[in-house]
């Protein structure tokens, strides 16, 4: 593989139709996710950022979502997602082993509705984040206070009758320093469902990092200033909520 170069080596791009109050005609609002290979010497502020500027400017002005996420190699991709279901604290463990001593580079470029920020862990081991246009896209207000979008995951279902069909899935992962129950998890939904994305969304809270059984949710999240994993006590006494909607319904737990 030459490195000299980004390696383009997954897009997903998909399109979620909004349906408008009062009307019957559905408007498209596309959502786009990227992940690229770049060379080590590249996770620099400036490199990352000049980069990303290039991806924002390429991409599509109906873009509703943008989610760009770099790596230096393909052992990285777990810092995206597990990528896999029935994950438990046992075998995620087995799984972190891998990062416990260095997490590798990685960055982010999150766009919702032309609000642009971007997080980093660059070579070093160094954590930033910025905002490049507009509002933090890594905070949803409101409920009484502010949340941290710690994740996000973009996925596509394709439907088993008309493999043509497809639906968009959106999952924000968030913390709270407050309650965790279903009330705060629905309320967090409802200002998500706010943005207009349209398709699928869920949002998963909890008071720490750590969303271990979640497959859209990576093994270990490469922004975290300080690596403190839960031991599996920990882990199952501390409180975890979801609220999705789905095809119009709403479910929560």
């Amino acid at each position: 593989m030459n490195m000299t170069t980004a390696i383009l080596i997954l897009i997903s791009s998909v399109a979620a139709l909004a349906w408008g109050q009062g009307t019957t005609t559905p408007t498209v609002q596309p959502l786009t996710s990227k992940m690229v290979i770049l060379p080590t010497t590249e996770f620099e502020q400036s490199k990352i950022e000049s980069r990303f500027e290039g991806y924002l400017a390429a991409s599509s002005p109906d873009t509703r979502f943008l989610l760009i996420r770099a790596i230096d190699r393909e052992q990285s991709f777990q810092l995206a997602e597990i990528g896999f279901t029935d994950v438990t604290y046992g075998l995620w463990r087995l799984l972190f082993s891998d990062y416990e001593r260095q997490i590798p580079p990685f960055a982010e470029l999150l766009q919702i509705n032309g609000n642009v920020g971007i997080r980093l862990r660059d070579r070093e081991g160094r954590i930033t984040t910025k905002v490049l246009r507009g509002r933090n896209p890594y905070a949803i207000t409101g409920c009484g206070t502010a949340f941290p979008v710690l994740h996000v995951s973009l996925t596509t279902t394709r439907d088993l009758e008309d493999p043509q069909r497809s639906s968009s899935n959106l999952h924000f992962f968030v913390l709270s320093d407050s309650a965790v129950n279903q009330e705060i998890a629905r309320c967090v939904l409802t200002k998500v469902r706010e943005l207009g994305l349209g398709g699928n969304l869920a949002v998963s809270i909890r008071k720490d990092p750590w969303f271990i059984q979640d497959s859209d949710y990576p093994v270990v999240l490469p922004f975290l200033e300080s690596i403190q994993p839960p031991s599996k006590e920990q882990y199952e006494k501390a409180l975890q909520s979801y609220c999705g909607l789905y095809e119009g319904k709403v479910i929560c737990w």
